[in-house]
């Protein structure tokens, strides 16, 4: 199956925009290291405007899936629309081949991340050869997200739960359109009953979420009670934090003390994990798993089936059309627009902080666990629909266009796998060990830019050297050798 990824306009753009706000969102995480919570300073900032907005409500991994679903629908359509339909289509085959060609693009990130936290250390490095090998196994395996990330837990390989959670639902549509596909030949039967499908499955991720949504704690999965870098840790890594990098933790906050340690008995030991694993264990079922993060993937492969989207900007043609639908056109385009950047900007600002959770009714709660991710997935869709839409058609948004087809988010774009994988201990390094805040104690935007900034110029230069030197060589390697054999033609 071809990939189209290269030709869309704005996928680029939606991609690189989804990969700096989630550097952003945790410079916002680790740039509390050095802040004491619980105080007016700290409730003063996590209400402003630039915290919210460097969070975006943990949105970041929603965009790529339902960017995957795009791509990964657009692929499908094209090769099952080619006259592949009956008794001769292989389900067994057409899943193998995407799950082989999948993991060799993602294996060759995920061992040079190993690598990186071999040299650099990592949380899992200080727990036993056994634990530490499974924990390997499973990002390997790709199903690091159904493991208990509080025994497991890392600091840095924690982002492969979005890695697995994506490779998981794509693997389940692949089967899942083979198979409709395999039962019905007629090409118009077929994408209604994909629309059909793929529409029931959106429906019912709103009640999956339901079911595993727990009014007491549920809302806390939003990471908006304590957004700060010491509650958010497991045990595993509570413990490399304390022993490897010399902080002391406690509820007040870290403290760069390495002498602290010579005589800490740690009195707050039990109350930082204890938080850390009550937020964890909802994290494992409300956020990590694939069944509770599907529908976003699910709205990316809808609008696949849906829209017939212009692979190249060059082969779109420009639609005419009269006064009245022009006007139509543009005040339908300017009401999506407006909705669908407000529900954004919106989430970056929803998030509850301890003073909403309070006030906040069960009813709140629900609607906010339930819905929420599902109208950003709606919401990053209707951003992509009206980016890549040609000129002169009814629902286009020429400053989203401009914006997000912009050849500046290329290289941004072309090296985000990588910066994803690697990002996360970059900045840990760089923030325990490098830079330093003017004053501890006391929450500081100014700190937390120079952290992104650092980050994002290290992780690309990482980024680049991996894919330069390693990353190709090693997918040409792979692919030659998990490559299933040609059958000889007499």
């Amino acid at each position: 199956m071809a990939s189209a990824q290269q030709t869309i306009p704005a996928v680029d753009g939606l991609r690189a925009f989804s990969t700096l706000s989630m550097v952003a969102l945790h410079a916002s995480i680790l740039g509390t290291v050095y802040t004491t919570i619980d105080t007016r300073e700290w409730s003063a900032y996590v209400h402003t405007p630039v915290a919210g907005f460097l969070k975006m409500a943990g949105c970041q991994v929603d965009a790529l899936l339902v960017l995957s679903g795009l791509l990964l629908g657009l692929r499908l359509r094209t090769h099952l629309m080619a006259g592949t339909a009956g008794s001769t289509l292989s389900i067994t085959r057409g899943v193998s081949q995407y799950a082989i060609s999948r993991a060799t693009r993602l294996w060759p990130v995920i061992l040079f991340n190993i690598a990186l936290l071999y040299a650099l250390g990592d949380s899992l490095l200080w727990v036993d050869l056994k634990t530490r090998v499974f924990a390997f196994i499973q990002c390997l395996t790709f199903t690091y997200n159904y493991f208990s990330v509080v025994r497991y837990g890392s600091c840095t390989m924690t982002v492969m739960w979005s890695v697995c959670a994506d490779y998981q639902m794509g693997i389940i549509l692949v089967a899942l359109l083979y198979t409709l596909r395999r039962i019905v030949r007629k090409d118009s039967t077929f994408l209604a009953c994909v629309r059909g499908m793929l529409l029931s499955l959106f429906l019912a991720s709103f009640a999956i979420r339901y079911a595993l949504w727990d009014p007491a704690v549920g809302n806390d999965v939003l990471m908006g009670k304590r957004p700060h870098f010491g509650v958010l840790l497991t045990k595993i890594s509570y413990n490399w934090v304390k022993d490897g990098l010399g902080f002391r933790i406690d509820p007040a906050g870290i403290v760069s003390r390495p002498a602290d340690l010579l005589n800490d008995t740690l009195p707050h030991h039990s109350l930082v994990n204890d938080a850390a694993e009550d937020l964890m264990a909802i994290m494992g079922r409300l956020y990590f798993p694939t069944h509770a993060r599907y529908g976003a993937m699910v709205v990316g492969m809808l609008m696949a089936f849906c829209v017939d989207i212009p692979l190249s900007p060059k082969g779109a043609k420009k639609l005419d059309a009269g006064v009245t639908r022009k006007v139509l056109s543009h005040v339908c385009s300017m009401l999506l627009t407006v909705w669908a950047v407000g529900s954004l900007l919106g989430a970056s600002s929803s998030v509850p902080t301890d003073e909403d959770i309070a006030a906040m009714p069960l009813e709140a709660q629900l609607i906010v666990t339930v819905v929420f991710r599902n109208i950003v997935a709606l919401a990053l869709a209707a951003i992509l629909l009206l980016a890549m839409n040609p000129p002169g058609s009814f629902l286009r948004s020429p400053p989203l266009a401009f914006l997000l087809g912009s050849r500046v988010w290329k290289p941004v774009a072309k090296l985000s796998y990588g910066i994803n994988m690697v990002h996360f201990r970059v900045m840990l390094e760089l923030v325990t060990k490098y830079i330093k805040p003017a004053r501890e104690n006391a929450p500081d935007h100014w700190y937390t830019l120079q952290i992104y900034l650092a980050t994002l110029v290290l992780s690309s230069a990482l980024s680049f050297l991996c894919s330069k030197f390693w990353e190709a060589p090693a997918q040409r390697a792979l692919s030659g050798l998990l490559a299933p054999p040609k059958s000889k033609v007499n």
